[in-house]
């Protein structure tokens, strides 16, 4: 499900933040309390370098994606503030609902190169423009599609 225009009010609003080896997001290098909870489906020490990005490499991806293992259904970027280390990637599973989007809990902050390691197939798409999304089909091939 896509997200919803109010799902993602945070979203507009992301800090500049550094980004620890771990692939997780922290402002001003803090100890990342939010994300620390979370059990990862890959763990840390398990992330390769897959990705070359000479770019901000922040995103946002769902718990479906980095806890549970799913792999990446939809994909959109939008453009994100100045001076932030976001991207403007925003992943999900595909099957999340509006209560699921509207939790925080439920998404964290991550490096495209974290995300890539979920699923590599989104690697050819990353260097789309701001505006563009992708959803993978029932034969697992990303297809693009409008934002709505």
């Amino acid at each position: 499900m896509e997200p919803s225009d109010n799902s993602y009010e945070q979203d507009q609003n992301i800090p500049p933040q550094d980004i620890d080896d771990q692939g997780v997001a922290d402002e001003n290098n803090a100890p990342d309390v939010e994300n620390a909870a979370r059990q990862y489906y890959i763990n840390g020490d398990d992330i390769k370098d897959v990705l070359t990005w000479d770019d901000v490499d922040g995103c946002l991806a769902t718990d479906q994606i980095v806890v549970y293992g799913h792999k990446v259904g939809y994909m959109y970027r939008e453009e994100p503030n100045e001076n932030s280390s976001d991207s403007g990637w925003r992943f999900f599973a595909g099957d999340e609902d509006d209560d699921y989007l509207n939790n925080p809990d439920n998404i964290g902050i991550y490096r495209l190169n974290t995300i890539a390691n979920y699923d590599q197939d989104i690697i050819p798409l990353l260097t789309a423009p701001y505006g563009s999304a992708f959803r993978r089909n029932e034969n697992g091939s990303f297809v693009e599609e409008k934002i709505q």
